[in-house]
């Protein structure tokens, strides 16, 4: 692979990940994923936090364009066009205050050289303290100031971000200085210093952009501090803000629900849902899924003490699912990852964790892991789509078709397969039975009290018993006779399907990477094949979740 050009980092992230002109949050995801091959983090680690902050950076600015957020993006100096030769009223031209109309031609300047040029051959902190001294500050000079700021050999941590908001406080719609700013704010800070930097910032940006720019900050607190003090750092923040715009603020809120839904009460959960759903046409369908996966978290939030027994697989099932909450895409991909690669290979046992049938619980908790393997696909550009041309459909039925005749000969073989035999023939023998034992109870009575009745009264009471007593065999047949033996011949089904066919199904699927989709479908199509298992194998395949997180495992593999 090609070497990218490390030079565009951080200025020009789209043309590092060689993306195009109109490219979404897929595209650059897979962009970052091919790259990541590459500079793995284990061989390349500067590499890989170069490459990871400009994906977060591009996600981010991806995610609140979407939602409808005015950024002031991307980083850029242009306006400005301070050269050697500038006079100070160019530069101070830059910062968006009109120059006074005047029909006189304007009094020649004298000739300046500007702070990026002096810094070359002068020391910094000469030039910072002059700097500073400066009564009128363009943005330029608020950009190289902070610049600067964080130079100095006894820099404080907050310097620059301070000279920062200083100048966006008097030019606050400069793109460059808040583009800068939001730069800045993605560096990791120590903890006792983010309650003091968000209010801060608070102060000065006090429009919808507020979230956009600190997005990085709450995340950082979120992980490390406890949520009544995020929660109470957040109200005051909130309260500094003017905007009528929201767009910003949903984007955020979206964001965060996910780690708050481990972390925060269940009132302020219920909030910020009430707040995305009075809003919901404003957030745009590229924040569905979005909405519908947190939906199924929250679900499988409630249910999960249910879920989880002790098992192993479950364990490590509510693990990935928890880290893809809490951490980074970076972290919670290869959480998710690692875990499939488990399954897929069979050092889980995965038929251990769930039941041939199973019950309301653990097929909520699949509907959650189908809503988070459809977004990992996405983010991965896995095809979920099997090979649906009729020559791959003849071939799918014909290796199906194999493997059901083995299964059905092996099975008869069983003590379960023969014992099933036996229940369909005690059925049948006790069905049969059951009329004239219902008959001669029926007559019990005249053949004891009323023993000298006329003949012809026996007749018509013998004909009139037999009626009778087929009606009540029938009702007696379907009401309590046939609902026991389908339990009994159900259970030794189930049996057969348990230590024979569950195993090779599974097998079956991992040698062809065959979906658990087009497994079931073929299943379907040859229930009139005459091959006496396959409704059988239905019965239970079709509930089998096991099977089907086994298959899906198998597509995040390569």
């Amino acid at each position: 692979m090609t070497e990218p050009d490390w030079s565009l980092l951080p200025h020009d992230p789209e043309k590092f990940f060689g993306l195009g002109e109109f490219y979404d949050r897929r595209d650059l995801k897979r962009a970052y994923n091919q790259l990541l091959k590459q500079f793995k983090p284990e061989k390349h680690p500067e590499e890989f936090q170069r490459l990871r902050s400009a994906y977060e950076a591009l996600e981010q600015q991806l995610r609140y364009a979407a939602g409808g957020s005015p950024l002031s993006m991307p980083i850029s100096t242009a306006g400005w066009d301070v050269q050697p030769g500038a006079t100070p009223a160019d530069a101070g031209a830059s910062s968006g205050r009109p120059r006074p109309a005047s029909a006189l031609p304007e009094p020649v300047q004298p000739r300046v050289i500007p702070w990026h040029t002096r810094v070359q051959s002068e020391s910094v902190e000469t030039l910072a303290a002059e700097l500073r001294e400066q009564t009128d500050k363009s943005a330029y000079d608020y950009y190289c100031l902070a610049l600067m700021a964080d130079a100095l050999p006894d820099a404080e941590p907050l310097a620059m971000v301070r000279w920062l908001l200083a100048g966006l406080k008097e030019h606050p719609q400069d793109p460059a200085l808040f583009a800068m700013l939001a730069q800045a704010l993605r560096n990791p800070l120590p903890a006792k210093l983010l309650a003091t930097v968000l209010p801060a910032v608070a102060k000065v940006v006090r429009d919808d952009r507020f979230y956009f720019l600190t997005e990085p900050l709450w995340d950082q607190l979120l992980a490390r501090g406890d949520f009544g003090d995020f929660a109470r750092l957040l109200q005051g923040c909130e309260s500094q803000l003017r905007d009528h715009r929201i767009a910003g603020k949903l984007t955020f809120y979206l964001h965060i629900l996910r780690p708050a839904l481990w972390r925060a009460d269940d009132q302020w959960i219920e909030q910020a849902v009430e707040l995305l759903d009075s809003h919901s046409s404003e957030l745009g369908k590229q924040f569905e899924l979005e909405l519908e996966i947190f939906s199924q978290l929250r679900a499988y939030r409630d249910i999960r003490d249910d879920f989880l027994d002790g098992d192993p697989v479950r364990a490590a099932l509510d693990s990935v699912i928890q880290d893809y909450c809490l951490l980074k895409d970076f972290e919670a991909e290869q959480s998710f990852l690692r875990f499939q690669v488990l399954l897929g290979s069979g050092d889980l046992d995965v038929l251990s964790a769930f039941e041939p049938e199973a019950d309301a619980v653990c097929m909520a908790v699949y509907q959650t892991w189908n809503w988070i393997e459809l977004d990992m696909a996405m983010r991965f550009g896995v095809d979920f789509n099997t090979d649906d041309s009729d020559e791959g459909v003849r071939q799918l039925r014909k290796s199906v078709r194999t493997l059901l005749r083995g299964l059905e000969a092996r099975g008869r073989s069983m003590f379960s397969g023969q014992a099933a035999a036996w229940v369909v023939t005690a059925y049948q023998t006790t069905r049969w039975f059951s009329y004239p034992i219902i008959f001669c109870l029926l007559m019990l009575g005249p053949w004891l009290f009323a023993p000298k009745m006329q003949g012809e009264v026996w007749v018509l009471l013998t004909i009139g018993m037999v009626v009778v007593s087929f009606f009540l065999g029938r009702l007696f047949s379907a009401k309590l006779l046939l609902p026991f033996w389908q339990m009994m011949y159900r259970r030794l089904l189930n049996a057969c399907y348990r230590r024979l066919w569950r195993g090779e199904l599974l097998q079956f699927i991992r040698d062809r990477y065959l979906s658990y989709d087009a497994l079931r479908a073929t299943l379907i199509d040859m229930q009139g094949d005459g091959l006496n298992c396959t409704n059988a194998l239905l019965a239970f395949a079709m509930g089998d979740v096991s099977l089907a997180m086994g298959a899906s495992a198998l597509r995040f593999l390569t």
